[in-house]
């Protein structure tokens, strides 16, 4: 049976293809343009594609349900803190816009597009983007599963990138500023009975030379580090629960800093731990952030975090003449334009 649909131009001029759902029941989608002949180009390929979801059997499914099965899919199958953002955001936004009892086939372009007007007018339109990445992911399984014919979100287009953040990062004087702190906090009495992090210098000097991320730094393990070749592994480790963004592993060079700071810990590190920042019972060390802020404010720094090392690595690369591209792969940037950030 061959889907029922026409080309209808809005009053606003743009051409929709105007068809019937899974519940019988019109509905449009934007085909992006006001001209006719490209309009019927891309109707065509609509009905190719309308025609094919025919042929496969859709369940219906409100979307109450499918949102349900959908976040129980990601917490068994990803990270558990990407588990937690996508459920924050279909219980905080998308689930009371698109209502838990209507059906997922009444989640149309055009509603998507209303989704993210609505928002616009509340937040930046990079936290939108966020939503409809999410709503993209939940489509695509929902098409994946067969309770959407199609994708409804493949011609929603992000809205511009409006955050402009200011990247703070640390001048080299600034850099030697807090080395030479870092060095002088290891002889206050507490920092010698090992009640705080002691290895604040390496941390900063690998931080600024590598670019990793807090959380890649903190489970570097010793098979991580390749001394003679001058080079460390970021790499998934999921006996630990960790992996680093976007699942991507990476290499990453030593230079001389960075080389003299993963000696430094491997010399260091305890015979009964893997990890190069560990306690001194060989455990993990799971967050520097209360050390590195007390050497922070010894240092008198204003607006610096730990992540402030990997965006100093990124300033610093780039005006030693790093192209973009290869800084995105030193980096593990998901996109070009969050590494170009630096440039500016």
């Amino acid at each position: 049976m061959r889907a029922k649909a026409y080309l209808v131009q809005e009053s606003n001029g743009v051409w929709y293809a105007k068809y019937l759902n899974a519940e019988n029941q019109w509905t449009k989608r934007s085909l992006q343009t006001r001209k006719k002949a490209v309009a019927r180009i891309k109707f065509g390929e609509f009905l190719t594609e309308l025609n094919k979801a025919e042929a496969r059997r859709v369940e219906p499914i409100k979307f109450g349900g499918a949102r349900d099965q959908y976040l129980r899919w990601v917490e068994a199958n990803k990270a558990r803190s990407w588990y937690i953002k996508q459920r924050q955001y279909f219980e905080s936004t998308i689930t009371p816009f698109f209502d838990d009892a209507s059906y997922v086939s009444s989640i149309t372009s055009r509603k998507i597009e209303a989704y993210a007007e609505l928002r616009k007018k509340v937040v930046r339109g990079t936290t939108v983007n966020k939503e409809l990445a999410a709503l993209r992911k939940f489509c695509r399984k929902l098409v994946e599963w067969r309770y959407l014919p199609f994708n409804p979100t493949s011609n929603v287009v992000d809205l511009p990138d409006d955050s402009q953040p200011r990247v703070r990062y640390l001048s080299f004087q600034e850099y030697e500023q807090l080395l030479r702190n870092a060095e002088e906090m290891k002889t206050l009495p507490h920092f010698s009975l090992g009640l705080h992090f002691r290895f604040l210098t390496e941390y900063i000097m690998l931080g600024c030379n590598t670019g990793l991320r807090p959380t890649e730094l903190l489970h570097l393990e010793g098979r991580d580090v390749d001394l003679p070749g001058k080079r460390l592994r970021v790499r998934r480790k999921p006996e630990l629960g960790f992996h680093p963004k976007g699942y991507h592993e990476r290499d990453v060079p030593l230079n001389d800093h960075a080389f003299y700071a993963a000696a430094s810990l491997l010399e260091q590190r305890a015979q009964a731990s893997d990890f190069l920042f560990h306690h001194r019972d060989g455990s993990r060390v799971r967050n520097a952030r209360e050390s590195f802020d007390t050497l922070i404010k010894r240092a008198l720094l204003d607006e610096v975090i730990p992540y402030t090392l990997r965006h100093t690595f990124g300033a610093w690369s780039i005006k030693a003449g790093i192209h973009p591209r290869a800084l995105q792969k030193l980096m593990g940037h998901s996109t070009l334009a969050v590494t170009e950030r630096y440039s500016h």
